[in-house]
């Protein structure tokens, strides 16, 4: 281990061969940065850059906290790559406002995408339009279901039964066509567009 004051000018604690760097206490292992500098908390054996990890019953949290009353005291978690050009450059922000808005960014001209199960499910296009189900369109709103189920159902109250909607939009037509159905909560009958 090095402790050394005059190291270009800067202080550096560390080892000097290739030796991970652990950080006790309660003659536990809490923090380790590796030989090569991957930083592990609560494990010494981070397998990216930086891995907090505690494995109990309750939450394990990383928490960033900003509790300034401002209208500029907000709270930021941020993304960048190659393209951002700097460490202070555009990227993807995660953002709390002091008005308690939560704010999901691509700070690029490209898409915001949320998926499931490793698949895409919905995006939003730089543009503004929104896509599920594809990830094209010239509307504003585009859905496509992919399979002869619903695409879009809006229920009146479902609590009163499942074939009690105010709309429903699908492609189960024999001569595959899409259908707008309307049926109201006391009634029945398939009124299509």
């Amino acid at each position: 281990i090095r402790l050394n004051a005059n190291h270009s000018s800067n202080a550096v604690v560390g080892t000097v061969g290739s030796h991970d760097f652990n950080i006790m206490t309660a003659n536990t292992f809490r923090m380790t940065i590796d030989d090569a500098g991957l930083v592990g908390i609560g494990t010494t054996s981070p397998s990216h850059e930086l891995v907090v990890r505690k494995d109990h019953s309750a939450a394990t949290e990383l928490s960033i906290v900003n509790l300034t009353s401002n209208s500029n005291a907000k709270t930021n978690l941020r993304f960048r790559n190659a393209t951002s050009g700097s460490e202070t450059g555009n990227g993807a922000l995660i953002q709390l406002t002091n008005g308690n808005d939560f704010k999901i960014l691509n700070q690029f001209g490209n898409a915001l995408i949320l998926g499931t199960n490793n698949t895409e499910r919905m995006r939003i296009s730089s543009d503004g339009k929104v896509h599920i189900g594809s990830t094209s369109n010239t509307h504003k709103f585009h859905v496509t279901s992919g399979t002869s189920n619903s695409a879009v159902r809006i229920d009146a109250d479902a609590n009163r039964g499942a074939n009690r909607y105010a709309l429903d939009i699908q492609d189960d037509d024999a001569n595959n066509r899409g259908t707008a159905r309307f049926r109201h909560t006391g009634g029945s009958g398939n009124p299509a567009l």
